[in-house]
């Protein structure tokens, strides 16, 4: 979903007569990227070395996705010589996603009240974005995705997105010239494109925006904008100048520009969009839920709710009613139980979403109450469940009751997908000295009886031990196995968890608890972890990448 493919070898080395005695070369073509996927990195590396034809076959993997800091003066060279029209290597056409990382955004400035060094970044800043856009323009030209990270953005970025092969663009951390005109006219054949705009960009108004929709509007299939803090008179909205026949996927976050026009023209009458993520912190976007009414296209709806009023509880409300056709309904911020289960549990009930198949709910309570377990248990349809409750933020307070939750959702026999986040759990007979200010992840306490060499490799056991002569290795390693040991036991403790939820649930292929996710194979009844190093995630990017609606998709 998520990993682009390297292009074939035919294609990046067109008309080019392999003489390389290596037996892979003796197969079809066809058949290279069916053997090299199998290579780890460092087997790649190491077929590069055996001759010229076998460094071209491994760079189509190694250098399918490229990351770059230009503020960074070890990757400089690598611009220079790989990244230029002129250069010989064949590199450039092997890359296929770009990910540029630029100084912060609030480092750059073009106040006439910043100093010189400031002035001077700003001036670094655009010249070595220059490399890039030329990169983009000449060089690069099997490129797909381009993510950068503290854009500089120019009109010379649009021209070189013209006439680049880029089809999903990725803006963070924006940087506006605010002296350029951006007349562009010509489109620019995007297919996804994420904004993620930073506060400095209020700083002045700017028609880059309006600009940018224009040129990408024709083939936008996919558009993702968060944090739009602008002047009203900085976007154009009018109807005649913008249209997007092709749009099927909305993400609007933290837009705070009040102005009706910009929610008509992206999701108007004659809309075909599918997705829809947004929240409601302006008049125009609590009247756009209030009056909108059905949506014929919609299937997926995410509320992004940064503000839970009971006006705009209300108005969610109303546009729920309007759309009983959906199939997914996403809250991923907290709500207050007494809305879920007064308002929402049974509107759903009363209208019937007989195509309700996924839902995302996060319960403001550190617990989810029996009833709404109930309220769950009825929605026959649901294939994908994603439950949180507890403090949302870094330290986790959700205690699940595991069993309960078993013996209330039985009834959904449809359940693919079940995913629990920001879920903790007691330690049962922990040392008394174990630390009481942390949550379970920061603690890492273990049961005070539970035999350690079980969770370790006996040469993990034996660095363990500590026999060693420097006593502050010794505790340093020590430390570390520990940590390991206790990673080894959680995961075979969410295991566990996950193997009692297949028992109940045959249909269940995918979990995620514990901050691990888990898979169920066709040839086995039970769940493993799906990450081999058994790390857990945090962030959650697993179960970000499955089932979130916010997320940028660029393939």
């Amino acid at each position: 979903m998520f990993d682009i493919q390297c292009l074939s070898f035919d294609r990046v080395h067109r008309g080019r007569v392999t003489v390389s005695a290596f037996p892979l070369f003796r197969v079809p073509v066809e058949l290279f990227a069916q053997v090299v996927r199998y290579l780890s990195r460092s087997d790649l590396k190491s077929l590069a070395l055996v001759d010229r034809d076998c460094c071209r076959l491994a760079s189509l993997t190694l250098f399918k996705e490229v990351e770059v800091d230009i503020n960074s003066k070890s990757r400089q060279p690598l611009l220079d010589r790989n990244f230029t029209a002129c250069s010989p290597s064949s590199i450039p056409h092997c890359i296929r996603r770009l990910d540029v990382s630029s100084p912060p955004s609030s480092t750059v400035s073009t106040s006439s009240q910043t100093s010189i060094n400031s002035k001077l970044s700003y001036e670094k800043h655009a010249a070595q974005s220059q490399l890039i856009y030329s990169a983009i323009a000449t060089s690069l030209s099997n490129l797909h995705i381009l993510a950068w990270d503290g854009a500089f953005l120019s009109s010379a970025l649009l021209q070189a997105l013209q006439r680049s092969s880029v089809k999903h663009l990725s803006l963070k951390g924006i940087v506006i010239d605010p002296e350029d005109t951006y007349n562009i006219s010509r489109p620019i054949p995007l297919e996804t494109l994420h904004l993620e705009i930073y506060d400095t960009v209020a700083q002045y108004p700017t028609h880059f925006f309006s600009q940018l929709l224009r040129c990408v509007s024709p083939t936008l299939r996919q558009l993702s904008w968060i944090g739009a803090a602008l002047t009203e008179d900085s976007m154009c909205c009018d109807p005649a100048v913008l249209q997007f026949p092709k749009l099927r996927s909305l993400t609007l976050d933290m837009i705070s520009i009040d102005n009706p026009s910009l929610f008509h023209l992206l999701i108007g009458e004659n809309t075909k969009v599918q997705s829809l993520s947004m929240g409601s912190l302006t008049p125009s976007a609590c009247a756009f839920f209030r009056t909108r009414g059905h949506i014929k296209s919609l299937t997926q709806f995410c509320w992004i709710n940064h503000i839970s009023t009971d006006s705009i509880l209300d108005d969610i409300v109303s546009f729920l009613q309007h759309n009983p056709q959906l199939e997914t309904i996403q809250l991923p911020k907290s709500v207050s139980p007494t809305f879920l289960e007064k308002s929402f549990f049974p509107l759903l009930k009363l209208h019937q979403y007989d195509d309700l198949t996924s839902l995302h709910l996060v319960w403001d309570a550190f617990e989810i109450s029996e009833q709404s377990l109930h309220f769950l248990a009825s929605i026959s349809t649901l294939r994908h469940l994603w439950l949180s409750a507890g403090n949302q933020g870094v330290r986790s307070t959700w205690h699940v009751d595991h069993e309960s939750v078993i013996n209330h959702l039985s009834p959904l026999h449809l359940l693919q997908t079940l995913a629990f986040s920001h879920d903790t759990y007691a330690i049962i007979n922990a040392h008394p000295l174990s630390p009481r200010f942390c949550d379970y992840y920061a603690t890492k306490a273990l049961p005070c009886d539970l035999d350690i060499s079980k969770y370790l490799t006996p040469d993990e056991f034996l660095i363990y031990q500590g026999k060693t002569a420097d006593y502050d290795l010794a505790v340093a390693h020590q430390i570390e196995m520990r940590r390991r040991a206790w990673e080894n036991w959680h995961a075979e403790r969410m295991v566990a968890i996950a193997n009692k939820y297949a028992q109940t649930f045959e249909a269940l292929s995918w979990c995620f608890i514990g901050q691990l996710p888990m898979g169920r194979s066709r040839f086995a009844d039970e769940f493993s972890i799906v990450n081999d190093s058994l790390e857990r995630e945090p962030c959650l990017s697993s179960l970000h990448k499955m089932l979130s609606m916010t997320i940028w998709r660029p393939v």
